[in-house]
């Protein structure tokens, strides 16, 4: 499994049809270099460096993996890349979410590129199971769930984004150029937890057909699938908008409904016994304390109700079996059996 980006920057590697070497191109497709994949990767590194710089200098550090101000751009092999929503600078996290390098996204593709050619860095196997967090909520939140994927033969990675600065527009996009840049992947499953689920179905409608073929099936955990009576009942308030940010109105019933819905394989998993805002507010239908099952539902997609709240749904036992089974085509078992 060949996991070379073909593009990096404006350069190009092609494998010549006639011959069994290699090509390296530049942005105007003129000829710099035939030979091997790897003298021609590393002549493009080399020209990169040489434009782009080394980027700032740098101590190693552990961070917190990103919270409410980066957004995961680009992953290879548990690295990623990430971008901070306001001042646009990047970041490259190792897989124990240790700061490698920062400065520009060019130099941090650099980076990664000449991490991936220094370490053999490559996916463990073709499929990767990607977990999507919701509102106020990080990639940390995804971790229990990516444990017991992982236990059980998956690849699973959590996605970092900043969801309460961002819109779902803005996240989706930005899902959507990160699905268009995983190399080596060859199947993409999408997991996401209540706005996670409509950041997931933004993503998917921006996507062309050959990464669409990529996709395989959705799981979807306390979904605003219609939107949300808690969303809507609270999107004036001033403490609402500041801690949710523009997410927070997006979570509206109008907002979610105009999302498209997913041409894939989708399983729902709606809780119906929880304590939330939403008990607290009034909202009386059955529900996860946040999301009714009403507003959970999404047509097409295959419902499984279990006795959980919202908020951690993604850690209990039987809502992880139901993602497991499904993922690997089955259907998920009833509740308590």
């Amino acid at each position: 499994m060949d996991e070379t980006p073909e593009y990096l920057l404006g350069y190009q590697l092609r494998r010549d049809p006639q011959l069994a070497d290699w090509q390296l191109l530049d942005q105007r497709q003129r000829l710099l270099l035939r030979g091997s994949l790897q003298d021609c990767a590393k002549l493009r590194l080399r020209l990169l460096r040489q434009r782009y710089g080394p980027g700032r200098m740098n101590l190693p550090l552990r961070t917190f993996g990103g919270r409410q101000l980066w957004m995961d751009i680009l992953l290879c092999a548990g690295w990623r890349i990430q971008q901070h929503v306001v001042s646009g600078h990047a970041r490259l996290l190792d897989p124990q979410l240790r700061r490698r390098a920062w400065g520009s996204v060019a130099q941090m593709r650099i980076h990664l590129e000449t991490e991936r050619l220094r370490q053999g860095l490559r996916w463990q196997q073709p499929q990767l199971v990607l977990l999507v967090h919701g509102i106020l909520r990080s990639a940390q939140s995804m971790n229990g769930l990516a444990r017991h994927l992982n236990d059980q033969g998956f690849q699973a990675h959590t996605l970092t984004y900043a969801s309460s600065q961002v819109g779902v527009e803005r996240a989706g996009a930005c899902l959507a150029n990160l699905i268009q840049g995983l190399v080596g992947i060859d199947r993409l499953d999408l997991v996401g937890h209540s706005m996670g689920s409509l950041v997931i179905r933004q993503a998917l409608a921006q996507l062309g057909p050959e990464q669409q073929a990529r996709i395989g099936r959705l799981v979807f955990l306390g979904p605003p699938s219609q939107g949300s009576m808690v969303a809507e009942s609270m999107h004036d308030w001033w403490l609402y908008r500041w801690l949710t940010g523009p997410a927070g109105q997006d979570l509206r019933p109008g907002s979610a409904q105009q999302l498209a819905v997913p041409n894939h394989p989708t399983l729902v998993i709606a809780g119906s016994r929880g304590i939330g805002i939403g008990r607290l507010r009034g909202i009386g239908k059955e529900s996860d304390g946040t999301v009714s099952l009403e507003e959970a539902q999404l047509p097409g997609a295959t419902l499984h109700t279990l006795p959980t709240g919202h908020s951690f749904m993604m850690d209990n036992v039987e809502a992880q079996v139901a993602v497991w089974a499904w993922l690997r085509g089955e259907q998920p078992p009833r509740a308590g059996s």
